[in-house]
């Protein structure tokens, strides 16, 4: 009897995944359980969570390629059978391909007698090497669990007070954390928007992969920025915590220099964005995120590091998807007092789409805050910005690429009428944008979307491109789609590439691999198998039943 075993597709392309799964036969091979991952880094989070034994690897794929999710299962697994597929054929990667222990080399489009011939020699070996090194393995694997565990607890409880730094010195160091008196420090606590609509209704096994995942992603984002040699300031060094089942505290160590708070929250900001757009493309998951200030202080991490934590908190107030610098809940002067029901009124009116009317109480405003000093000035308006901006991302749009990055952009203002220049064209970039949203109603953007999709067919689509095309936020466009179609935007998408390509079979002379490229597919075999999973029946035996 053949040993049960575990698979794992990679591949960008749907189709492809689906057609491998779907074609292949996998119980003679004693496969019972086969995963897909779209990218490098879904593909290193389910191979750490399922460990399977042969893995099908497209080297060419953007972000992490092929050969990094390799030299990843190779440093945790001599056993895993590795199939390269590639469309590409490079006799570089050939040769690195060969010295990481390759089970095979297969060059796109794949024969299905070389896919199953390389999938019997691969369950074979892997079948062998299990009995051989399979125990070492999982007992390497949970040793290092358990070590990263308690390196974990260790740092917490140094930043909760429960250990001295001469207690938890050892663990630092084994972390790579290593924090020393020259050091800058600075915190981001990540928190999962909806946590319960989001991953708490998932099966178990699928939420403890997302949370797996949800750490990592942080991990190597972190580890990505480590070695950017003399920019003062630059992140060098640091270590991702899990405080709960949808919070993370990100620990950033930043570069020796002077603790210049606006260039170390630009750095945090910065990172703090990345991280966003990782969770929204991998995960599809909303993040807020609190910034902390920086120190270079041991003995004043722990209070720093709950001023991340409740800047997080404070989503309640700005609203999901926020990035909340910790210095914007610090109590301002009796001055605000004066200046929040202006600001209350240029909100409802920019809510409105009202136009030209906010700008005269605008100007009053302005004329109330020269009476601030500076720094007091920048915090208050910095408030109003943030607002705004909450206020423009509920009607579904990204930040214009016009409105530029506003705080630090107030941070580079060194007097009050520039600071009060910026505000008015900010405000003013905003009003115009949400006024012309009133203007289109949702169902005429979801015609513009449908459009969009028809005309680009031929062409790879994802929510991202298709939200930039019609500058929307992707989260608010997916939502829109379903509601007012009851169908999603892939779903969509799938639906016309098959009406698109019955009506090319039956009513056109052009060869199989040219409506194959018509329709959204770079192979013509792996758009006949998608094409009968469909549509129940080949393409050739349909074009076939018309003619």
């Amino acid at each position: 009897m053949v040993q049960t075993m575990k698979a794992l597709i990679v591949d960008d392309e749907f189709h492809i995944r689906s057609g491998i799964h779907s074609s292949v036969p996998w119980s003679e091979f004693g496969v019972e359980e086969v995963e897909e991952a779209e990218d490098g880094a879904r593909a290193i989070a389910l191979f750490d969570e399922h460990a399977p034994d042969i893995i099908l690897l497209d080297i060419n794929m953007p972000g992490i390629n092929g050969l990094e999710v390799a030299r990843h299962i190779r440093r945790c697994s001599t056993a895993a059978q590795i199939i390269f597929l590639t469309g590409y054929d490079d006799f570089p990667k050939v040769k690195e391909a060969l010295t990481l222990q390759a089970s095979d080399y297969l060059l796109k489009p794949v024969t299905y007698s070389e896919l199953m011939q390389a999938l019997k020699k691969a369950s074979i070996q892997a079948a062998a090497n299990r009995k051989e090194s399979g125990y070492m393995d999982e007992l390497k694997r949970r040793l290092n669990t358990y070590k990263r565990a308690a390196a974990d607890q260790h740092l917490l409880d140094f930043l909760q007070q429960r250990r001295s730094y001469q207690e938890s010195s050892e663990f630092f160091s084994e972390s790579g954390v290593m924090p020393g008196e020259g050091d800058i420090h600075g915190f981001l606590c990540i928190d999962i928007d909806n946590f319960e609509e989001t991953l708490g209704k998932a099966s178990e096994q699928g939420r403890q992969l997302d949370l797996y995942a949800f750490g990592k992603l942080a991990q190597e984002a972190l580890e990505s920025t480590w070695f950017t040699n003399g920019t003062p300031n630059s992140i060098n060094g640091g270590h991702v915590l899990h405080l709960s089942e949808s919070r993370l505290l990100v620990w950033m160590r930043l570069s020796e220099g002077d603790d210049d708070g606006i260039k170390s929250e630009a750095v945090m900001m910065g990172m703090a964005k990345q991280l966003q757009e990782v969770y929204r493309s991998y995960l599809r998951l909303s993040v807020t995120i609190g910034i902390s200030g920086t120190t270079g202080a041991l003995d004043k991490l722990h209070e720093l590091h709950k001023k991340a934590i409740k800047a997080a908190e404070f989503r309640a107030v700005l609203g999901l998807c926020s990035i909340i610098p910790a210095r914007l809940l610090e109590a301002p002067g009796s001055s605000r007092k004066n200046l929040l029901a202006k600001e209350l009124f240029m909100l409802g009116e920019l809510r409105a789409g009202s136009g030209v009317e906010y700008q005269g109480i605008l100007e009053e405003w302005i004329d109330e805050l020269k009476d601030v000093p500076l720094p007091e000035a920048r915090m208050i308006a910095s408030q109003l910005v943030v607002y705004a901006t909450r206020l423009y991302v509920e009607t579904g749009h990204e930040l214009p690429k016009e409105a530029g990055e506003p705080l630090a952009a107030m941070s580079g203002c060194e007097t009050i009428q520039s600071l009060a220049a910026f505000i008015r064209g900010f405000i003013a970039i905003l009003s115009e944008q949400i006024r012309q949203t009133k203007k289109r109603p949702a169902m005429n953007m979801i015609e513009q979307a449908k459009e969009w999709i028809r005309e680009h067919l031929s062409e790879e689509i994802s929510l991202q491109s298709l939200a930039a095309a019609l500058h929307m936020n992707p989260f608010y466009l997916s939502r829109l789609f379903k509601q007012e179609t009851d169908e999603t935007y892939l779903e969509f998408t799938t639906r016309i590439r098959f009406e698109k390509a019955r009506e090319l079979l039956t009513g056109s002379a052009l060869k199989m691999h040219e409506i194959a490229a018509l329709v959204g597919y770079k192979d013509a075999n792996y758009f006949s198998i998608a094409f009968k999973k469909h549509q129940g029946i080949n393409p050739t035996d349909f074009r076939k039943r018309f003619q």
